[in-house]
């Protein structure tokens, strides 16, 4: 080979190269803008609305006393009426609660797989059953966290290109997923005033947000017994940043990881979701054979 041409192929190599690159990054940009931020949001909010039943293996973790808690629930929803069946894997594995809507005095069935071995009807909001959770068990499904991320896309208005920026593509559970990055720069703390009848539960429901927030940001001991007129520090959304992955299939939310001011907040997994699944007649009832009540 003469000394001319391979001249001739140095120069021509790199070019190559970069030609290479530059027509395969454009390829996968255009890929990536074939779908909107508010797009994938929107549609979302439509998926969720379409379910009817759902079961799913949740594993979370949140931030609770400056630890981060590990945890995962074998979880099965009927949406209407709101029947939750859950079983705990971790921590307290074996743990079973059953929830219908209207019955039971509204009271969650328990079967605590421990003394003394009978199952129990407690409030779903009671410590018994919360465990110092962020959330009660009708939070554990997608439709509670859609509403969550809605109350912010209704807030941001015009913003919205703003603070939900669709950042590419991952891949969770083996399911190819939207990455949905929600930075809520108007996130700050406020002063407000407690109304007569008002419990953290009621007000963190009104305005969209977590009620262990509320307790934990006022170093309150219970959820219950505000006072009218009582000054409470809460935040004005949710999150403060919200990192989503949402299935390119079924536009569902597969993952949320929540901050906050301090930083890291909570971190929800929805794994091996099934959609719209038939469930047996008997599967929200205490009496289905798999179940221990």
């Amino acid at each position: 080979m003469s000394m001319k041409f391979k001249k001739i192929l140095i120069l021509i190599n790199p070019l190559v190269f970069f030609l290479f690159i530059s027509v395969f990054g454009i390829s996968q940009n255009s890929r990536q803008s074939t779908i909107s931020s508010k797009e994938i949001m929107e549609k979302m909010f439509v998926s969720v609305k379409q379910l009817r039943t759902v079961k799913f293996i949740m594993k979370d973790w949140e931030r609770r006393e400056n630890r981060n808690r590990e945890g995962e629930q074998h979880i099965k929803v009927n949406i209407s009426p709101f029947w939750v069946y859950a079983y705990i894997a971790k921590p307290s594995k074996g743990v079973e609660a059953l929830w219908r809507q209207g019955e039971n005095n509204n009271k969650v069935l328990v079967h605590p797989n421990a003394f003394p071995y009978i199952s129990l009807n407690l409030d779903p909001n009671g410590s018994l059953v919360r465990s110092g959770s962020h959330h009660n068990l009708f939070a554990a499904n997608p439709k509670y966290t859609a509403k969550i991320i809605r109350d912010a896309y209704e807030k941001v208005g015009n913003a919205f290109p703003n603070i939900f920026k669709y950042e590419g593509d991952v891949v969770f559970d083996g399911k190819e997923c939207y990455k949905i990055v929600i930075n809520y720069t108007p996130y700050k703390l406020y002063n407000y005033q407690v109304k007569p009848g008002e419990d953290v539960f009621n007000i963190a429901q009104k305005l969209y947000l977590n009620e262990f927030k509320i307790k934990e940001l006022n170093k309150l001991k219970d959820y219950t017994g505000l006072k009218a007129g009582q000054t409470l520090v809460l935040p004005n959304s949710y999150a403060k940043k919200t990192i989503l992955f949402i299935d390119k299939k079924t536009f569902l939310p597969l993952v949320q990881v929540i901050y906050d001011e301090l930083g890291f907040f909570e971190r929800y997994e929805y794994h091996d979701l099934q959609v719209n699944p038939t469930f047996k007649k008997d599967e929200f009832t205490r009496d289905f054979p798999a179940y221990h009540f």
